[in-house]
């Protein structure tokens, strides 16, 4: 039989357990070593006010990590490869940090923990998550990323994920899927997407529309929740979907969804839409109307320029005909004094109706 003895030290203390082996323990955590089914060592944190975690303290040998904090003393904390180096955490299955104020993970800071299954990062304040986030976890089964801050997550942003089956992603900030994010997750089951608005009244903010390179990646998962979400219903946004929703075994995650936009179908679910009654693609007309658009702008442009062009060319063809007839009325007014201030050689160039005469004539 199994049994533990405490020793209780300043900043913590250690657990002897009936094999000899002793394991180390942080004092403003708990650790309980359980046996059945299988030896389990699990350390919970969870009285708060932590703005780091105390992984020196941990005992390498854990199966199962927990750190949270109540309201009312809530961590602020970061992640980076503090369970990787300098010695990974090699047993660990389960690590679990929530309600901490994480707000970001860092790069690699997972590296290592290949019998990792379940990581949850639930409630924090994490704003946005790349793959390098996620490499090294080939084994992980379970991923929690629901209430969080995420705005955006880039293309195969998963794709070590190999063994995933479960992704929460609910009750975030996600306005867009961009094209293959679910690359390489051919074991996922269960994928939530549920309620994702952007704190603002902006329905624009919302995830609207899927591209079937989604729906194709969709397609192999076993239960998709997209409830909750504000979908524009016209041909161009929801028809590929509707052809899916027919055709494939996204028939009951789709059938169910509400339209958010236009005003005259809010509410109506996509089992009752008719492709031919839905609105035409608003952003083709939209991209007809800002070409015609910018061609009249160009017309107008260059009818302005060619219209102050020649208003400019008048007015200069207007002075110089006005400062000649200027200079051709003095020229008869002061004929005797133009000719003593004019050259021999430019004589001739004096205007009629004055005639010199020669002697012999």
């Amino acid at each position: 039989m199994r049994y533990i003895i405490v020793t209780v030290l300043l900043v913590g203390y250690w657990i002897k357990i009936s094999d000899g082996a002793e394991i180390s323990c942080p004092g403003e955590c708990s650790c309980r070593v359980r046996s059945i089914p299988m030896p389990e060592l699990r350390i919970t944190c969870t009285r708060g006010d932590l703005t780091s975690i105390p992984v020196d303290m941990f005992d390498k040998s854990a199966e199962v990590i927990v750190i949270a904090a109540p309201a009312e003393h809530q961590n602020h904390l970061t992640i980076g490869p503090i369970f990787t180096q300098p010695n990974p955490f090699v047993n660990l299955e389960e690590l679990h940090i929530v309600n901490s104020n994480v707000p970001s993970i860092g790069k690699y800071s997972f590296w290592g923990l290949q019998n990792l299954r379940i990581l949850n990062l639930t409630h924090n304040n994490l704003t946005s998550i790349n793959a390098d986030n996620f490499r090294g976890l080939i084994n992980l089964t379970e991923l929690f990323l629901d209430h969080n801050n995420i705005e955006q997550m880039p293309s195969e942003t998963f794709h070590h994920l190999t063994a995933l089956k479960t992704l929460s992603l609910s009750q975030n900030r996600i306005s867009t899927l961009v094209s293959r994010l679910f690359r390489m997750l051919a074991n996922l089951l269960y994928l939530d997407l549920s309620y994702n608005p952007i704190e603002d009244l902006n329905p624009e903010n919302k995830i609207r529309t899927l591209s079937e390179d989604d729906l194709q990646r969709l397609e192999a998962i076993a239960q998709v929740d997209l409830t909750k979400n504000h979908w524009h219903c016209d041909q161009c946004s929801i028809g590929t979907m509707l052809v899916y929703m027919t055709t494939t075994v996204l028939n009951a995650s789709i059938r169910h969804l509400t339209c958010h936009s236009p005003f005259r179908l809010t509410g109506v679910t996509f089992a009752n839409l008719d492709f031919d009654k839905l609105e035409h693609c608003a952003r083709t007309y939209e991209a007809q109307v800002s070409v015609i658009a910018g061609l009249m702008l160009l017309c107008v442009a260059i009818f302005g320029t060619i219209t102050a062009a020649l208003c400019c060319t008048r007015r200069r063809t207007a002075q110089y005909y006005t400062n000649e007839e200027k200079r051709r009325e003095m020229n008869r007014e002061l004929p005797e004094e133009l000719l003593g201030q004019t050259e021999l050689g430019s004589v001739a160039t004096i205007p009629a109706p004055y005639h010199f005469m020669t002697k012999g004539s």
